[in-house]
């Protein structure tokens, strides 16, 4: 990959605010045909789908998460309060693999536009995650009020002398 130089990492820095230029990258190696080479397009080709397959695998692992803890959720409390859950793994999941059509494209543009596909989906479950998380944590929150609540009820018309005729 043709390196970028100072002054164009600094201008995508001032223009984004990002630090990431990954994809910036990428789009300077199209768009400056003069300085693409052919013989550098299978490399880049594997570069993009190695960066695809790892946004993939990343949003895998965010829907994982995601339905464990739905299920976990829904399901009656299996462990001792004071135990915290386990955390899930970090490891990626080697068993999936690069999907047939992503190997079978072979035109840069094409791979980039899916990974930014791919981005965006990561981008949208990780807002989903975070929003099931608060809707969880405010739920939990309402059902031990309304709990307390009840429970002094209970006591408060217990501790009420009885009506007498």
């Amino acid at each position: 990959m043709i390196p970028w130089s100072a002054t164009q990492a600094e201008e995508y820095r001032l223009i984004s605010g990002k630090d990431d230029l990954k994809i910036a990258q990428i789009t300077v190696l199209l768009t400056q045909s003069q300085n693409f080479l052919v013989s550098d397009l299978p490399a880049d080709v594997q570069q993009i789908r190695q960066q695809l397959q790892a946004a993939l695998e990343q949003a895998a692992q965010w829907q994982q998460r995601y339905e464990s803890q739905a299920q976990r959720s829904s399901s009656p409390v299996s462990r001792h309060p004071s135990q915290p859950p386990e955390p899930p793994s970090s490891q990626p999941d080697t068993t999936r693999t690069i999907p047939a059509e992503i190997r079978q494209v072979t035109d840069v543009t094409e791979l980039q536009r899916q990974l930014a596909q791919a981005q965006t989906q990561i981008a949208q479950l990780n807002a989903a995650l975070a929003e099931e998380q608060a809707n969880h944590t405010k739920t939990r929150q309402n059902l031990t009020n309304a709990l307390a609540d009840a429970i002094e009820n209970l006591t408060r018309l217990r501790n009420q002398p009885p009506k007498t005729p």
